[in-house]
């Protein structure tokens, strides 16, 4: 009986210190939920740089990948991004730091958290270079506000924007960087094309 009252202290305590954490940043999630939320309105895609310039982000893919991995599909989340993982195990080093132990992470957490944001900008750019365009989530969504500030009534325009536009689903027969077709979504559309001409 007094480990199990122990255990039930414990689990309050560990429970009590979380709610505390999540009031004390309260406005700041509601106020980055609606960001979200007018983001995925206005664009589809609650990644800003995505919404603005329609182009992917570092983290891009890491949101559907975790899903991926909570569902135990653990190939389709390495292949969406692949930084899922390290970044998960992260955050479960510093719950149990914070939760468990009540205390700080120690200093080789921040110097492996510091190693990982840097694969994960370094990854980013060698997906660029050989990935981009092609399957999720290395897209070019033309629907960003950029475009639309920019060029308001004009379909093209003279911007480094491809001339195809979204609309159906197709393939395009080529390679999209990674080995696999391209198979361009409603909002993502497909690279190819010409480059600095209207329509």
């Amino acid at each position: 009986d007094g480990k199990r009252k122990g255990a039930g202290s414990f689990s309050r305590i560990v429970l009590c210190r979380a709610v505390a954490d999540v009031i004390s940043i309260k406005w700041a999630i509601l106020l980055i939920g609606v960001c979200f939320l007018a983001l995925w309105a206005a664009t589809g895609s609650i990644c800003p740089m995505v919404a603005f310039t329609g182009f992917p982000c570092p983290g891009c893919g890491l949101t559907r990948a975790g899903l991926l991995a909570l569902s135990l599909d653990f190939p389709g989340a390495w292949k969406m991004n692949p930084f899922i993982f390290p970044i998960g195990a992260l955050i479960l080093i510093w719950c149990v730091y914070r939760y468990i132990f009540f205390r700080k992470p120690p200093v080789w957490f921040t110097r492996c958290a510091a190693a990982v944001l840097t694969g994960l900008v370094l990854f980013y750019v060698w997906r660029m270079i050989c990935c981009f365009p092609g399957e999720a989530p290395m897209n070019y969504y033309a629907d960003h506000l950029l475009r639309g500030f920019l060029f308001s009534g004009n379909e093209a325009g003279w911007f480094p924007v491809p001339v195809l536009t979204g609309g159906e689903s197709y393939e395009t027969g080529k390679g999209g960087g990674c080995g696999s077709p391209q198979k361009i979504g409603k909002q993502g559309i497909n690279m190819e094309g010409k480059w600095w001409g209207k329509t």
